[in-house]
């Protein structure tokens, strides 16, 4: 019942946001698809809210909370940096639908232990094992490669970002607003349940999400791997044709005994049929059964000399050519020793699916360019809190939690909102390869003037406006550019190595990850309190990820058009 409200729902959103021409998509993949990718961004984020307080009812000092919480972020992450490329290999070697049905459950039953978690190694073992679950955004995007054709792809894909974004917009606010309900809300104050495991409940419906995507990809998603289908396929109409292929078989050997006994009767009768009739009588048969018939024969008879001429020419024409055959003297071999382990486990890394993806150009390409690109990500999101909350002595905005909560809801929510509608309309009027060069440009002019907008201090809701206006379209710009990385990476491998490529991209991306944090906070320190003038002073680290966006610019010139937007 679910199932079918949320298929019909994607019927109807699909509908409205589907450019005209354009082949319409299958709204139960895309439901199924969208509710998985949901439920993990929801993992992701939900513990941020909560992740503080929960860090210091473990016993752990205020001092030493900031560290113990980066432990458990970097965690999950580590987790992820180990296993994407697995899942993705594993994708492309048992099908999408199998990957994702483990991962959705084992996702839900992580989350779940994670609310029981009561001390901290527990918490800091269940996320890293959260983090190795990391197969769900990557076979997400195989799997739509494969649903979708060059005119829906655009959409196909921003579906799948805008399920990540609302995901990481509801994912704080389940984790803020449903942790410790005992102390919130009256209805949980008797409850001792909730007040030993404080939070559990935003784990609990974070887990039922999970649980949920599990059943929409069982009853709703087929699966999408080519190889996989057509095996399937195949499996389910072997039955059907060997029971066809037994009544052709069964009726012409009865209508030609039949003809037979009446030709042999008619012989014994008249006496006049000779075998020159009898050949005609032949004739009347089908080839086919005829050619059957004399198989069938020199089979019982013990002949061979019906095989195929084909199975005969590698005796070099005929059996008399071993009665000719010269005998070849015998001679020692000392030949070269069998390969040893090294050899054969570099021969096995050289012809594996990882050895492929390197030696592919257009793959190495667009995971640079999504590397670089993540780099930017990571750092932007970061020094924008972090420059906001910053005094307005030291160039920042002075912003409180309510001001940059508010400021942060409003451009999450219109991100969610734009980007399906912008990204189609985008590559539709400019094509794939444009669009990502006109948002990687917008990005680089908008977040190098943000800082500028401090000049506005002090007129309240002007400048919060102007924030809103300048990061949201730094923050669509940069969903726009995921989207159409994720399509180019998919488009320059086949269906058997989609999977392997993502996680390879996801892997790559992990590592970013770690290090892009660490350099720009180092870098907006630094700059904030060197005492040097422009462009040393605040507005240096923005200067910098221009310069890293720059860098993306540089590599997306360096794609092969064709390779990365055309499906293989």
């Amino acid at each position: 019942m679910v199932c079918g409200i949320v298929q019909w729902l994607s019927v109807k959103l699909l509908a409205s946001i589907q450019p005209k021409g354009s082949t319409p998509l299958p709204s139960g993949v895309i439901g199924a698809l969208f509710i998985s990718m949901f439920g993990n961004a929801v993992a992701m984020q939900m513990l941020f809210a909560f992740l503080p307080d929960m860090v210091k009812s473990f016993g752990i000092a205020d001092a030493d909370t900031g560290y113990y919480v980066g432990l458990l972020a970097s965690a999950v992450f580590f987790g992820r940096f180990l296993l994407s490329y697995f899942w993705g290999w594993l994708s492309d070697k048992i099908g999408r639908r199998q990957v994702l049905l483990w991962c959705t459950f084992l996702l839900g039953l992580t989350t779940l232990a994670f609310g029981f978690a009561q001390s901290f190694k527990v918490a800091l073992f269940i996320r890293f094992c959260t983090g190795l679950i990391a197969g769900i955004a990557g076979t997400v995007k195989a799997s739509l490669a494969e649903v979708c054709d060059e005119s829906n792809q655009a959409v196909g894909m921003s579906v799948v970002v805008t399920a990540w974004n609302t995901g990481l917009i509801i994912g704080p606010a389940v984790g803020g607003y449903l942790a410790k309900p005992a102390e919130k809300y009256s209805v949980f104050k008797e409850s001792l349940f909730f007040e030993e495991f404080a939070y559990l409940l935003p784990c609990l419906v974070n887990a039922a999400i999970n649980f949920f995507s599990f059943f929409m990809v069982l009853f709703v998603l087929p699966e999408t791997l080519a190889s996989k289908r057509k095996a399937k396929d195949k499996d389910m109409s072997s039955t059907s044709i060997i029971n066809l292929d037994a009544e052709i078989h069964e009726t012409p050997f009865s209508s030609s005994n039949r003809q037979r006994s009446s030709l042999k009767t008619s012989t014994s009768l008249n006496g006049t049929l000779n075998s020159c009739q009898l050949k005609e009588q032949d004739k009347d048969l089908p080839k086919e059964i005829s050619f059957e018939k004399t198989t069938e024969m020199q089979l019982l008879s013990g002949s061979v000399s019906f095989l195929p001429e084909m199975h005969l020419q590698s005796y070099n024409g005929s059996t008399n050519s071993f009665d000719n055959a010269k005998e070849e003297p015998y001679v020692l071999t000392t030949g070269k020793a069998k390969p040893g382990v090294l050899r054969k486990a570099y021969k096995s890394l050289t012809q594996s699916k990882l050895a492929q993806l390197c030696r592919n150009k257009d793959v190495r390409s667009c995971v640079v360019l999504y590397t670089i690109f993540f780099f930017f990500f990571v750092a932007e999101h970061e020094i924008y809190s972090v420059w906001a909350a910053t005094g307005k002595d030291l160039g920042g905005l002075d912003f409180d939690t309510n001001d940059l909560g508010f400021t942060l809801m409003v451009v999450g929510v219109g991100c969610a909102v734009s980007n399906c509608l912008v990204f189609p309309q985008i590559v539709k009027i400019f094509g794939l390869m444009k669009a990502q060069f006109i948002t990687l440009m917008t990005m680089m002019f908008s977040i190098i003037i943000l800082p500028a907008t401090n000049i506005l201090y002090g007129r309240g809701l002007i400048l919060k406006a102007t924030v809103i206006a300048v990061v949201l379209i730094v923050r669509v710009a940069t969903g726009c550019c995921f989207t159409g990385q994720f399509i180019m990476i998919g488009n320059t491998v086949s269906s058997r190595l989609r999977a392997t490529a993502h996680g390879f991209a996801m892997t790559a991306v992990c590592a970013a990850r770690s290090v892009s944090p660490t350099v720009a906070g180092s870098l907006f320190s630094w700059s904030i309190t060197s005492g040097l003038g422009f462009p040393f002073n605040e507005k240096f680290v923005f200067i910098y990820i221009g310069f890293v966006l720059w860098i993306a610019l540089v590599a997306a010139c360096c794609l092969d058009r064709e390779a990365v937007t055309k499906q293989t």
